[in-house]
């Protein structure tokens, strides 16, 4: 038996070898295409399937709303030169604490004798118009009060009036009445426009003051208690008077924060989730390996629009006292806005849409194919999605396919 056994392999060469040509292409072919057919079904029934499973557990969801934004410039006093000139004096450095009224810095003013005469007669322009119009609106309202005076006395007579204080109307109608109402409407009229020159006149007397001074010698003083920052003034620097075209920038900046406060810009459906309260973990993007703790303290009730787009802020207060934090930094806050204890949950990317709601997918027990499981959602976390129905503990889902992430061309 075992020779029968060795000689098979010369017999099928012998056998082989005496077929004609066209036969052995055809039995190669034949060998070669078997050889494929048993490959193939080895290499599928070896292979893993084309799905991921993964099974429902219990877990904690943590709902976080992730923004960017800046620390802000809260609590701090800007203060400008009043004069246009060269700074003598400085009395102050970075980081000092001062107090309401103290001296900061002298500037002596560099405006010309003739600029200083133009800019005071503008001056005394300007207050002589205000006094004149002032005139003017108590000539106006005594002249107001007079008319009135003579509309109630001939509204309230019994021509015009019934004994029971009733108008008669059509009485009213009469030349005599009319002439005494109009003539009072008119005189409160031209008082109350005389209040619009009024106020004209102080815009006016306001501004030219500011000119005149901006052409005196200065010293400037602390309007409130607080501590010296961006100090830009150097002994003998030039100085200008701040205006209402100008962009100059602040001299120095007064703070008088005893907390620091970020601001993020929300969307609308953030906006229905972020509250005053909520905890907050914040990194600086200037300062790394570091997270700051704090709150949510405010959010605008009105939207504010960017471009087109709504958005709402929210002030967030950074429980530090680190010297690294300046106002302008970029922080990246992530908002705790709800946490989820012990509840049933699949990751996120688990969950699809389907038929206007949402659904996970699963094997079929008796068709072993895929299929669409409708589920209600609750707490999305940052990996994970709580599941209020549709699924139990231990249960299987497919949380991926072997093909998801494979882009296969199309067509064209």
């Amino acid at each position: 038996m075992r020779q029968k056994i060795l000689k098979l392999p010369h017999r099928l060469l012998s056998w082989f070898k005496a077929k004609s040509v066209k036969k052995k292409i055809a039995i190669v072919i034949g060998v070669i295409v078997l050889l494929l057919i048993i490959s193939t079904s080895i290499q599928n029934a070896l292979k893993p399937p084309p799905y991921t499973l993964a099974k429902v557990q219990k877990r904690s969801i943590t709902e976080v709303v992730s923004e960017s934004g800046n620390i802000a410039m809260t609590n701090t006093t800007p203060l400008y030169s009043p004069g246009t000139g060269i700074v003598e004096e400085i009395y102050v450095a970075n980081g000092d604490a001062v107090t309401e009224g103290q001296e900061l810095f002298t500037v002596k003013s560099t405006a010309t004798e003739q600029e200083k005469s133009a800019a005071y007669a503008s001056y005394l322009t300007a207050k002589a118009t205000l006094q004149a119009a002032q005139s003017n609106a108590n000539v106006l309202r005594a002249d107001m009060y007079g008319k009135w005076k003579t509309y109630t006395d001939i509204a309230t007579n019994d021509t015009y009036e019934t004994g029971e204080g009733k108008p008669k109307t059509q009485e009213r109608e009469s030349a005599e009445f009319q002439i005494a109402q109009d003539g009072w409407k008119a005189a409160e009229a031209k008082y109350n426009d005389q209040q619009t020159a009024i106020a004209q006149g102080q815009a006016q007397l306001n501004s030219t003051y500011l000119l005149y001074q901006a052409t005196q010698n200065a010293i400037v003083k602390a309007p409130v208690d607080g501590t010296i920052k961006n100090l830009s003034l150097s002994r003998g620097s030039t100085v200008t008077a701040k205006s209402a075209t100008s962009s100059t920038p602040p001299a120095l900046t007064i703070a008088t924060a005893s907390t620091i406060e970020a601001v993020i810009a929300l969307t609308e459906a953030d906006a229905l989730k972020v509250k005053p309260g909520q905890d907050v973990e914040i990194d600086v993007t200037a300062i790394n390996n570091k997270t700051f703790k704090g709150n949510v303290v405010r959010v605008d009730d009105i939207g504010t629009s960017i471009q087109g787009v709504i958005v709402y802020y929210a002030y967030i207060q950074i429980y530090s006292t680190d010297s690294q934090l300046k106002a302008g930094m970029t922080i990246d806050a992530d908002i705790i806005t709800k946490k989820t204890e012990d509840v049933l949950a699949v990751p996120n990317a688990s969950v699809k849409p389907y038929q206007g709601g949402r659904a996970v997918r699963v094997v079929s027990n008796k068709t072993k194919q895929i299929e669409f499981l409708p589920v209600v959602i609750g707490t999305k976390g940052e990996d994970y999605t709580q599941i209020v129905k549709g699924l139990s503990e231990g249960q299987e889902i497919v949380t991926s396919l072997s093909n998801d992430q494979i882009k296969r061309p199309g067509l064209f």
